[in-house]
């Protein structure tokens, strides 16, 4: 499945500046709804990998590794929303079904947020 992506800077910007956050062991989630929402119905989702992970390989490795999660839980998120993923260590080790799971629960604990 493919997902809507976070493209441009100020797309990034207004999400950080939304403040709303929830972190998980292997994840932050930054999210935000859109005030704009005529463009795009579907969430869209953007990934941060910080030098604080490690080298270019590793970076990578974890970006890859989000990816391939947002794909499998791209369904969990919020319409009009935007989230960025931004990765931790512990992103690298973790296995891939527990990452999955930790997701699918963030995403709907921050629903369960926005709906009260």
């Amino acid at each position: 499945m493919l997902y809507n992506k976070l493209k441009k800077k100020d797309d990034y910007a207004s999400v950080f500046r939304s403040g709303k956050y929830f972190k998980l062991d292997s994840v932050v989630i930054q999210h935000n709804e859109r005030k704009n929402s005529e463009l795009f119905n579907e969430p869209r989702y953007g990934i941060i990998a910080s030098k604080k992970i490690g080298n270019s390989a590793k970076r990578n490795y974890a970006k890859r590794r989000l990816r391939t999660l947002i794909d499998k839980i791209a369904c969990y998120g919020e319409k009009n929303s935007d989230y960025i993923f931004v990765a931790k260590k512990k992103l690298l080790s973790e296995k891939f079904s527990i990452l999955i799971l930790d997701l699918k629960n963030g995403l709907n604990k921050i629903k369960e947020k926005n709906n009260e």
